[in-house]
């Protein structure tokens, strides 16, 4: 390879080094609920790409390019937090509810033992006893005697 050769790479590499590289992953998301925000970034790195103005027109246009993609990424970092929060809020929900069913299974027989019975009729049935539960009328067997 000769110089010029040599110079000719050179400037190629720092044409390549000056321009901002969109993936593809990004320039053709479908992310609905931020679209426009890519799209306004996307198309300000090509005008970044495609212009060539001098140093301080430069700073300033990636500056702004950069506070972009920082508010996106702000946006996307709260929305990640969202989620994992709704997601752990319904976890504690579902556990709440199963526990209380469990509970309920476990109390079924006491629960079934204070509802009242229509085999439950003994020779005498007064008014007052009417519809009594079994540990109802216990309480007033005991207190009688």
């Amino acid at each position: 390879m000769n110089i010029t050769e040599l110079k000719d790479l050179y400037e190629k590499v720092r044409e390549y080094d000056e321009i901002i590289s969109i993936p593809n992953t990004v320039r053709y998301s479908e992310l609905n609920t931020h679209q426009s925000t890519l799209s306004n970034i996307i198309s300000s790195i090509d005008q970044f790409n495609a212009d060539a103005k001098d140093q301080k027109d430069q700073i300033i246009q990636l500056k702004r390019i950069y506070n972009s993609c920082m508010y996106l990424i702000a946006e996307l970092i709260d929305e990640n937090l969202k989620m994992k929060y709704d997601h752990r809020l319904e976890i504690k929900k579902k556990e709440y509810v199963i526990n209380k069913l469990k509970e309920f299974i476990d109390d079924k027989k006491d629960l079934d033992a204070e509802v009242p019975s229509d085999d439950d009729k003994k020779g005498k049935s007064d008014d007052k006893t009417k519809g009594l539960s079994k540990k109802e009328m216990e309480i007033i067997k005991s207190l009688k005697n």
